[in-house]
């Protein structure tokens, strides 16, 4: 007889960790939340808040893993795997009606490998 495990296989392969009493998605979401944890110890950034909804005009909801304030600047981060279709739709979405009307000042993804990259909004095409 074939036993099924107890906890259901991801879809992507992560597995869920909880810190501090959050439920992360992946292990590295966790890691990334941990190192933004030492940085709002020391004062570099302030605020940190993860998994702040964000609406559009269109019914979608966005939720970015971490939202947080550096300096003057309102900073939405998110951790990524790897990126897939849906993600990339939303995040378009998400640059041009909060990054590029200044809503959110910053939008950056972070990697596994320790990469942070700021994702600025597509440039208006001239008609």
């Amino acid at each position: 007889m074939i036993k099924k495990p107890l906890v259901k296989k991801s879809k992507y392969g992560n597995r869920k960790v909880v810190i501090d009493g959050i439920t992360f998605d992946s292990i590295g979401e966790g890691n990334r939340y941990s190192e933004l944890r030492i940085l709002e110890k020391k004062g570099e950034i302030s605020n940190l808040r993860t998994h702040v909804s964000f609406a559009f005009k269109c019914g979608v909801i966005y939720i970015p893993d971490f939202t947080y304030q550096k300096y003057d600047l309102f900073i939405a981060e998110d951790y990524k795997g790897f990126r897939t279709g849906t993600y990339l739709l939303k995040r378009r979405m998400f640059l041009f009606e909060y990054v590029s009307t200044g809503i959110v000042s910053k939008f950056f993804e972070s990697y596994k490998d320790g990469r942070l990259k700021e994702i600025k909004p597509p440039k208006a095409k001239k008609q």
